[in-house]
């Protein structure tokens, strides 16, 4: 591989992302039987879906072949905001240069991370695994596409670009979610494609899950177009890729309605607090009295308090000063 502009990568080649490799790839009943029953507490649970089926009938060796650096220009081009026309665009570019190092392959012939790329953490290691989801999700969809519809030109659209510039006629969003990418074929038909990347399979059926979800908030021509939820592993092991997609329910009427669909319940009210009373009937009873007046300014109970202490000293002990006034002058007062 040689860089236009840059040359080769150092070190020689091949080595890292140069390596060919194996990429795991799963399609399994069960998962979408887990995914199907799962009861997620998010405010986007009860958006409209399509249940998850496996499709593992179109990958039946359980792989695809790639090197490491199909995987980056793939991501390059799929993330370029400029639409360009030639294969190779400087701008691709950016994640071969980048994450080259990043790769490796391990004894079995699988893809993985080299020791360094291993060795990242926190937003480092989430980054890459989130572009490696990306890179393995266009690429094993393009092996499926390609088997369906053989030297058909395929193209991967951004969907927030598509839908806001009205890219692929006939294309439009029915909900509050959006997916990551279409999928055009020369004579074929619009895919909607959905990545998901971690480093770990601990959140491999709520990612999903939300995917589905976020297939579903699109149409084509009034329905919906056939999609893809692809969840990548960027772990400690070989890379590996689960793929299922939402079955293909027909609407009721034919047609989408292309409405937002509002799933957050009514905000309950919040109870009203019990009001002070300023009645003169409960100007005797110190403890209401008092709290009422700390609500009114702490500075200002403290100075009165001192008053009344002031007060009490001169008051004859018959009359019990409350608040800087005898108790006879004060229900004098209320009377």
């Amino acid at each position: 591989m040689t860089i236009p502009g840059i040359g080769g990568p150092p070190g020689g080649f091949p080595h890292g992302a140069g390596f060919t490799s194996y990429i795991a790839v799963s399609s399994d009943a069960q998962l979408a039987n887990r995914i199907a029953a799962w009861q997620p507490h998010q405010n986007w649970a009860a958006l409209p879906h399509q249940q998850p089926i496996s499709i593992a009938a179109a990958i039946p060796t359980g792989s695809i072949i790639r090197r490491g650096d199909q995987l980056l220009l793939a991501i390059g081009q799929a993330t370029n905001p400029i639409v360009s026309a030639l294969p190779i665009h400087p701008s691709n570019w950016w994640p071969i240069v980048r994450y080259y190092w990043a790769f490796d392959r391990n004894a079995a012939g699988f893809m993985c991370l080299s020791p360094q790329g291993q060795a990242l953490r926190y937003h480092h290691r989430t980054a890459l695994s989130e572009y490696v989801g990306i890179g393995v999700a266009i690429e094993l969809v393009k092996e499926i596409v390609s088997q369906q519809y053989p030297n058909s030109a395929i193209q991967v659209i951004d969907a927030d670009l598509a839908l806001d510039n009205a890219q692929i006629p006939g294309v439009a969003g029915v909900g509050r979610l959006r997916p990551d990418y279409f999928v055009t074929v020369q004579n074929g038909p619009v895919i909607v494609l959905e990545c998901k990347g971690s480093s770990s399979a601990q959140n491999r059926v709520s990612a999903i899950g939300k995917a589905m979800r976020q297939l579903a908030s699109v149409s084509h021509n009034g329905t919906h177009p056939k999609g893809y939820a692809v969840h990548t592993i960027a772990g400690s092991g070989a890379i590996d890729a689960t793929i299922l997609t939402p079955t293909m329910t027909p609407q009721a009427s034919g047609r989408l309605r292309l409405i937002e669909v509002c799933v957050r319940p009514p905000r309950p009210r919040r109870p009203e607090l019990p009001r002070t009373t300023t009645s003169p009937s409960f100007a005797p009873n110190l403890k209401t009295f008092h709290v009422r007046r700390f609500f009114l300014g702490r500075e200002r109970e403290v100075q009165h308090s001192r008053y009344c202490r002031s007060e009490s000293k001169r008051a004859s002990p018959q009359s019990k000063p409350i608040c800087g006034q005898p108790r006879s002058r004060l229900e004098e007062n209320h009377t």
